[in-house]
This record gives structure tokens, sequence and C-alpha cells, in this order.
């Protein structure tokens, strides 16, 4: 399999083989480079895992991703100096650099591809193993000027001031260039990782080449996470309120040997809205019967005890988060989950009815802990979503950084403090780690993983590169055209269903 799409005659194994052997790998790239980058995140996971690092590979993505995105913008300066004439280590610096700002980086996305086709500059990715770590170098072929060099170092002054990017949203206010919190971002995603930033992240310039060095050690001790916010969100889930008492009684009727149907019916009936869900369920296409408009003692046999139970789950959850948290967000949280349960069980068809019924409850459940994080810490989650976007592949890197924890491991231990199913809480701890989940709920995680990736794609905030490109074609989305066909065609099966058509 190819490492990169810029990279199409370079395959992982070769490139696993000349690192493991320890001598450097290298790939070069174009000037400037896209959300292609994100396909390398499956040779990532596979070459620190032949280290006992694949905890890291996500970490690991988001560092490259940096160093990479600030070496095509520095190459695009450079492309843009020249084509205005202007000697870029001159007294115009300032001037055009303004222009710049304007003309090209806040069009960023929009004038990646014009940039990217010039053929004087490139960037080069380099990996060695050296000595007792793993060093990545990324490589492009100009030379920091004075003013960037000097930006360079006030944003590590800075860093040693004010060790986190919630204290850095305060102190940083020139966010020209791209510059911003990138190397904050760098250094501190080293530093909560158990790795000493200072000596393991480095920008280097010399004789018209600049290199971003960035080592992870091969022996990582994990920091152990004691912030006040840690220790509130596990006293939060310590706190979580229980199902209402008829969710827990009817619950406690299908898990019984000798509760009848009947009784089970009867129970569930003294619920208006789960009886009207049961009933439009087993009216629906997928649960085609004979006896039409069944009545709910039949609807119950037709649907079955463990799609049941799996209703009562979502339900009690969802109704014991909307006792306890009044967030603006949550009805557009909740939407977000039905597009992720909905995506996920298309996905799903042919590999059974168990895979089908727990991704459909693991996604209207996924963002469980994005509620809670957003209940406790509303100002720093709205501005990390909006900081570092276009930045990250899967925003639970930035949350663990910054916060010490991230949404789909407090979802996680919501569900295993509900008692939910080890598939169901794996499903929703591992949704941005697919390749990490345990094997036995692989095939769970993974299309949990894929289908929030097609929900994000339907708002813009995602593309085909940010999946693993083996999960993607093992769902029939090997190329980008596969991707957005099918998307469009869930979202028109999606919206035909919210009609009623």
């Amino acid at each position: 399999m190819p490492v990169l799409p810029y990279a199409k005659g370079v395959d992982q194994r070769d490139l696993l083989a000349q690192i493991g052997a320890g001598g450097p790998a290298s790939l070069r790239l174009p000037a400037v480079v896209d959300s292609r980058i994100n396909a390398i995140s499956g040779f990532l996971y596979r070459l620190l895992g032949s280290f006992d690092l694949s905890y890291l590979s996500e970490v690991s993505l988001v560092l490259l991703k940096e160093a990479l995105s600030n070496a095509s913008k520095a190459n695009a300066k450079r492309i843009f100096f020249r084509d205005q004439g202007i000697d870029i280590q001159g007294p115009e610096y300032e001037r055009v650099k303004d222009e710049y700002t304007r003309q090209v980086l806040q069009h960023w996305e929009d004038r990646q591809a014009e940039f990217a086709a010039n053929k004087e500059h490139y960037i080069e990715l380099r990996f060695a193993k050296d000595g007792k770590r793993l060093r990545f170098d990324v490589i492009n072929n100009v030379e920091l000027t004075r003013q960037e060099e000097e930006r360079i170092q006030a944003r590590r002054a800075s860093f040693q001031k004010h060790p986190d990017i919630n204290a850095a949203f305060s102190s940083i206010r020139d966010d020209s260039e791209g510059a911003g919190l990138g190397i904050f971002l760098c250094l501190s995603l080293l530093e909560n990782a158990g790795i000493p930033a200072e000596a393991n992240f480095n920008i280097s310039s010399e004789a018209g080449v600049t290199t971003t060095t960035i080592g992870i050690p091969l022996q990582v001790t994990p920091p152990e996470l004691k912030s006040d916010f840690y220790a509130r969100v596990l006293h939060e889930i310590e706190e979580l309120p229980s199902f209402p008492d008829h969710i827990g009684r009817i619950l406690s009727l299908c898990e019984s040997e000798t509760a009848s149907v009947a009784a089970i019916a009867d129970a569930i009936g003294t619920d208006p809205g789960l009886t009207a869900q049961i009933l439009k369920m087993v009216n629906s296409a997928g649960y085609m019967s004979r006896n039409r408009n069944p009545g709910l003692r039949d609807a119950v046999k037709i649907i079955g005890l463990n799609v049941i139970r799996n209703l009562l789950m979502v339900s009690g959850a969802r109704d014991a988060i909307g006792r306890r948290y009044r967030i603006k967000q949550l009805e557009q949280i909740w939407e977000d989950s039905n597009r992720v349960s909905f995506f996920a069980r298309r996905l799903a068809s042919g590999r059974g009815a168990g895979v089908m019924e727990l991704v459909t409850v693991a996604g209207l459940l996924f963002e469980l802990g994005k509620i809670v994080l957003m209940s406790l810490q509303p100002e720093v989650v709205e501005k990390l979503e909006k900081i570092f976007e276009k930045r990250v592949r899967t925003p639970g890197v930035i949350e663990e950084t910054v916060l010490g924890i991230a949404h789909p491991e407090i979802g996680a231990r919501m569900a295993d403090e509900w008692n939910f199913p080890d598939a169901l809480v794996a499903a929703i701890r591992y949704q941005h780690r697919p390749l990490s989940a345990p094997p036995e709920y692989s095939q769970e995680v993974q299309i949990i993983h894929v289908a929030a990736i097609l929900q994000r794609a339907s708002v813009g905030e995602a593309d085909y590169y940010c999946g693993e490109p083996e999960l993607l074609e093992s769902l029939g989305m090997a190329t980008e055209e596969q991707f957005r066909e099918r998307l469009s065609a869930l979202e028109s099966a999606y919206a035909a269903g919210k009609n009623g058509s």
C-alpha cells in the first residue's frame, strides 16, 4: 500500500524495512501539501507500533502536519515574494508579508494547488531511528528570514512562560503568517505525551535549507494526569444520574429469564415516547411483517429483546443527560449523533444483525463525552474547535492536550458507569483511534470511525483523507470519488427518512 497519494510508488513495507534496518527513509513531496497528508496516518501507526508506541500515532500525525503546514506556507511565501519582484530578506519584508497574508493565507485552501505546482521548491519528509529515539525531519529548501527566526524564538520563550495552550490563548495576539499557536501546539503535545519538548522539537536553518525535527523517544513514560479539570471530570462521571426508574424496571424485565413478552410490553406501554418509537420502528422497511400495524406486544416480539435493550439504553442515557446538562449545543449534538447512527447502520449492512444493532446504538451515543466537556469548560472547548478545526484530524488529540482527557474517553467511562456492553464502550472509546481498538471490537469501532468522518464531511469539517485508507477501502470507498458518492447517497437516504418519504 502506498504511504501517501504524493508518493504512489513508495510502499509502506519498503519504508518500514528501511527504517528498521537503521537507514533513513525519505519521501519527496511538492512545495505545498494539502489534506491528503492525513493518509500517512496508517504508516505512522505501523511504524510506531513496531516500537510499542502506537498510542502516539495520532499525536505524531498532528506534529508532522503542523511542521508540513509551516513548510508549505514558507515555500508559498517565497514564491509570492518572487512573483512580486521583492527580496524576502530586504527592507520591504513587512509590507509584502502583510499582502501575502491577505492574498494567500486568508484564502489558503483555494490557493494550495497553485503553489504546489511550483517546481523550484519542495518538501522532504525523512524518517530515521536516531539512537534511542525515532526522528522525523521536515525539510524545505528555503532559509528562514531574521523576522521568522525571531518569531520562532518568541514562541518558544512564551511556551516556557505559559506551558499550556489554554494560558496561551490570552498571551499570543499575533496570528499573522499562520504563526499563532502552532509552536505552542507542538511543544504542548510533546510535554503532555511525556516527551521532553525542548529536547525533541527543533527548527534550524542554514545553507538555504530549513529543517523541523521531531523526536519520539523509544522509551516514553506517560505523565500522570493530575489536573484539576481531570479530577472534575472523574467526579462528574461518578455523579452521573441513574436511568429513570421505569427504564431500569424494563431493562430488568428484559434480563429476566421468567418475564413474559406481555409483561415487558405492558411495562414499555407506560412510556408513550418509547412506545411510539417501537411502533414506528416495527412498521419501517427494516422490519417487514405480515401483520400490518401490529400492537405493542407483537411489535416487541418482532423487534426482539436485544433491540429493545438498545433502545432502552439510548433512551435512558439521553434522559439522564437531558436532566443534568443544559447546554445550548445539546440539540445539535443529538442531531449529529442521529446522523452518525444512520450512516453506521447503512455501512454495517451485510455484516450481521448484531453488528448493525451495536453500531446503531454506538452512533446515537458517540458524543456523550462531548456534552460533559462542553458543560464544564464551554469557552475553552469552543475556542479549541475554532482554532484547531483545520489543523487536526480528530479533536480528541487537542482536548487531551489542553484539558487532560478527550471526549471519547469521557463518553466511554460514562457508558461503563451505566454498565453498557463492552463492545459499545469500545466503539465510543476508540472512535478516533480505530487501529488501536481491541481485535474483538475492531469491526464495530471501524464502522463508527468512518460514519463519524462521513458526518463531519457532510458539514464541511472533514474529507476523504481524514479516514484511515484501508478502513475506507474495506467499506467500499477506496477513492475520493467513491467517498463523495457514498456520502451523497447516505445524505439523500437520511433526508428521505426524516421527511417520511
